[in-house]
């Protein structure tokens, strides 16, 4: 039997935002939503033309879909190659585990899009950035 007390339902809107000058995020881990296990995410909007820096996440792959607004993505492939590619509404992108990548808000408008690790443990503290 299930247990009654484990909830399958997170509000990942109502979390309080982590801010900074360019945007905001919300995120949700297995701490804070236990029937996770396997899977976190995070809300995140950048303001126009603000820029989540290159970073890489030691410990979980990531997918993104973009909620509203375009932005241009780029990754390093570990061979040293990098790609470019540009994301609008309806579109996802997925980026392995350890490869490093950056997300830049292109249009005039606020960039939402969701990002989902596969990792329940997954947090801002498992994430590497350039600075």
């Amino acid at each position: 039997m299930a247990n009654p007390n484990l909830s399958f339902k997170y509000e990942l809107e109502k979390k309080a935002p982590r801010t900074n000058d360019g945007g905001i995020t919300r995120g949700a881990s297995v701490t804070d939503f236990p029937a996770s296990i396997g899977i976190a995410g995070v809300s995140m909007r950048l303001a126009p033309g603000s820029m989540r820096e290159m970073h890489w996440h030691a410990n979980a792959a990531e997918w993104g879909y973009v909620i509203t607004g375009a932005c241009r993505t780029t990754i390093l492939h570990p061979d040293g190659t990098s790609y470019i590619d540009y994301f609008y509404p309806g579109d996802i992108w997925y980026f392995p585990k350890g490869y490093g990548h950056s997300i830049q808000a292109i249009s005039d408008e606020e960039c939402h899009f969701i990002l989902i690790f596969d990792n329940g443990d997954f947090s801002e503290d498992h994430t590497f950035s350039v600075t």
